[in-house]
């Protein structure tokens, strides 16, 4: 792209179409250390897509949270990770996210941050979208209050380990 030959893109319009967000998960996903970054509107929608799945979990967990403190989601979380309470599916996701947390840490600190960002996409959109979160509606609309709980537990500590800084790829979703 190059302003003089008129085929720049003013960054303030796809903000405005995408969100600064997509716009962000975008230019931090779409690169690699050294490399220019080649501008696609069928990337950006990809982005928004994806921006906009987290914002849908988001609404889902807070919408089915019923008062969960964060403080008591880890405390219940930490029974599910000793395999004293929860179900099969919460221990996968809680192991599940565990290694994600490891292996975007890593390459974080080699500052691969497209790879951090493949590797976070995969999580959310795959195990912790298309299945946990799919899994848990049965869950929460049986009538077992102890699993929905730690089901409710499970979903809110991953959603706020997801989402916890220092993450460049996104600060909040707008």
């Amino acid at each position: 792209m190059s302003k003089s030959l008129g085929n720049g893109i003013d960054p303030m319009d796809v903000v405005e179409k995408y969100g600064a967000d997509s716009l962000r998960w975008f230019l931090s996903n779409g690169s690699a250390p050294g490399q220019d970054v080649r501008f696609s509107y069928e990337k950006m929608d990809a982005s928004w897509n994806f921006i906009n799945k987290i914002w849908n979990i988001s609404r889902y967990i807070l919408m089915n949270n019923e008062g969960l403190t964060i403080e008591e989601a880890e405390n219940n979380v930490a029974k599910v990770a000793a395999s004293e309470a929860g179900n099969v599916t919460d221990q996968w996701i809680l192991h599940n996210l565990n290694e994600t947390i490891v292996k975007v840490t890593e390459n974080f600190d080699k500052f691969e941050f497209g790879v951090a960002g493949h590797i976070l996409y995969n999580f959310i959109w795959e195990e912790f979208a298309n299945w946990y979160v799919e899994l848990t509606k049965e869950v929460l609309y049986s009538d077992n209050e102890d699993e929905k709980v730690m089901t409710r537990s499970v979903l809110l500590y991953t959603l706020d380990k997801n989402f916890t800084p220092p993450s460049p790829n996104y600060a909040f979703c707008d």
